[in-house]
């Protein structure tokens, strides 16, 4: 059972990136009407007056002024949720500066391939293409070659070189479309202990259905996530360290990746519940349980 425990990721750490933001930043000396929209420190906000000059965004005393709207497109893929992404047309790049990290995940992706690339001094120290095609919906050659292909909408990789002083590049391609990122996750991999068989995998639905007095019913659509899980085995010379490490992520989304990667719609980016039972003087037995954040 793998856990990735993220690196939080600040404005001043994303050196670059190909997105674009929909909305000019905030400038104080300028006049906002009513309905105009700004970006300030990665927010998109948007004014509920005419007049609005000098009042800054984010403080609470401009509160009759601007309402906060959501992330920017160039900081959508480091919010707290998945549904919000980060956008381009055909090619997507993002270049983040980072430490000691050695694992990165993205959720909710749109396009036909990724590539991650590690650059220390300029020189690439590490480098890799994934094909996101999802083969797992082709029967035959007839689905092959007639039948719309479907890409995988996350990935994961933990094998990246753990060193300082270094930049990650995330670059998802699909020629002639939109890519998107919902959330990009960099950080150190938590190895909780030998997977059991056994892991259930759940889908839950937020959608509200309600049914008046004639039977007819009506869906408010909401949104849909993911739940598993799973048991592993821990050798109790490692008890601390991992029940220390549980105990930090208490309350911190986090991806976990279920069956140790054997199918991507295992990666769950979510909040972890966990007991540990000491069966024996060698082992013993945790239970994760992740529920996946919209």
């Amino acid at each position: 059972m793998k856990i990735i425990i993220p690196t939080g990721v600040t404005s001043s750490m994303v050196s670059a990136s190909t997105a674009v933001n929909a909305d000019a930043d905030y400038a104080p000396a300028t006049t906002y009407v009513f309905g105009a929209k700004v970006t300030f420190e990665n927010y998109i906000y948007k004014s509920l007056q005419n007049g609005n000059l000098g009042n800054q965004p984010d403080l609470t005393t401009s509160a009759a002024w601007w309402a906060l709207q959501g992330p920017a497109n160039k900081w959508a893929m480091f919010d707290d949720e998945v549904q919000t992404q980060t956008t381009a047309t055909s090619t997507l790049s993002t270049t983040i500066d980072a430490s000691y990290v050695n694992s990165i995940s993205c959720t909710n992706i749109a396009g036909s391939s990724v590539t991650v690339t590690v650059k220390k001094d300029a020189v690439t120290i590490y480098t890799r293409t994934l094909d996101l095609a999802d083969y797992s919906l082709i029967g035959d050659w007839s689905d092959y070659y007639f039948s719309e292909h479907e890409f995988q909408s996350e990935f994961s990789l933990t094998d990246l070189p753990p060193v300082p002083g270094v930049q990650i590049i995330v670059t998802i391609t699909k020629p002639s479309n939109t890519v998107a990122i919902g959330h990009l996750i960099i950080g150190r991999l938590l190895d909780v202990g030998l997977e059991q068989y056994g892991l259930n995998r759940e889908g839950i639905d937020h959608t509200i259905a309600t049914t008046d007095k004639f039977g007819k019913l009506t869906r408010e659509k909401q949104a849909y996530a993911r739940k598993y899980s799973t048991q592993a085995i821990l050798n109790n010379e490692r008890f601390d360290y991992v029940s220390k490490k549980l105990d930090s992520i208490a309350s911190v989304p986090v991806v976990c990746i279920g069956g140790n990667g054997f199918k991507s719609t295992l990666t769950v980016y979510g909040l972890v519940s966990y007991s540990i039972s000491l069966q024996h003087l060698s082992i013993s037995y945790v239970s994760i349980k992740v529920i996946g954040l919209i």
